[in-house]
């Protein structure tokens, strides 16, 4: 029994980890004349690895579905009496939430509506402040100043705010630092130079610098979150 309980309690806690470097695409879905759509059925497709998840919005319009890995992705809506909408080219980062509000035009549902997604500049959907660095900033960008093969040196260099173990004026080695959701730090809190890992094995990683959710609420200088390459058709 003792077994099981501490099988099962690192299962939630590998769970909850996942859980933290997870996004989520969100919005409403209405008709031509403005008003909401119940019931609209929703399939999410990541574009990396075919994997797929389904949501449906609610007698609001609403619809949100989380825990979603990051990366690009489709989203077909599909509604008796309206044409099938399909939204390609979803960009979701390191634990962002990405709206993607839709509008269902009258017609059969045999009928479908393309339409490749723009990137949202505004943040809409929460409060954190931070900035996501991809893959191809951290090696296209010239390794020149100290710390280059570090990947959270490229914070320091391209982040607002951020200088060294310094995150917007907090003490040093204040932050929290996460690789794939596991905290991720040695004798010094938020000092991941020993830890750090490899430029070439990131897929993306996020510096944030205020309105961290509840989740980070240990940390009081901001919070690093890396998440590494994974497998892709």
């Amino acid at each position: 029994m003792t077994k099981l309980r501490v099988l099962a309690g690192m299962l939630l806690f590998s769970v909850a980890c996942i859980a933290q470097e997870r996004g989520a695409i969100t919005g409403t879905i209405t008709d031509p004349s403005g008003a909401v759509v119940p019931g609209v059925r929703i399939s999410i497709r990541n574009l990396a690895n075919n994997a797929a998840y389904q949501s449906a919005t609610t007698s609001a319009g609403e619809f949100t579905a989380p825990n979603l890995p990051p990366g690009k992705y489709e989203v077909v809506f599909e509604a008796n009496g309206l044409k099938r909408l399909v939204q390609t080219n979803i960009e979701l980062g390191v634990s962002q939430t990405v709206r993607v509000d839709a509008t269902l035009q009258i017609g059969a549902t045999s009928e479908t509506v393309s339409v490749t997604a723009d990137a949202d500049v505004l943040q809409k959907d929460t409060a954190s402040v931070g900035q996501t660095l991809q893959n191809r900033q951290v090696m296209d960008l010239p390794l020149s100043f100290a710390g280059g093969r570090n990947a959270s040196s490229f914070a320091s260099q391209l982040v607002p705010g951020v200088t060294g173990n310094n995150l917007v004026g907090t003490p040093n080695f204040s932050k929290s630092v996460l690789i794939d959701g596991a905290t991720a730090t040695g004798y010094r809190s938020g000092d991941i130079s020993e830890e750090s890992p490899s430029p070439e094995a990131l897929q993306e990683f996020k510096v944030e610098t205020s309105g961290m959710s509840a989740e980070y609420g240990k940390s009081s200088g901001g919070v690093l979150k890396f998440v590494m390459k994974s497998g892709a058709n």
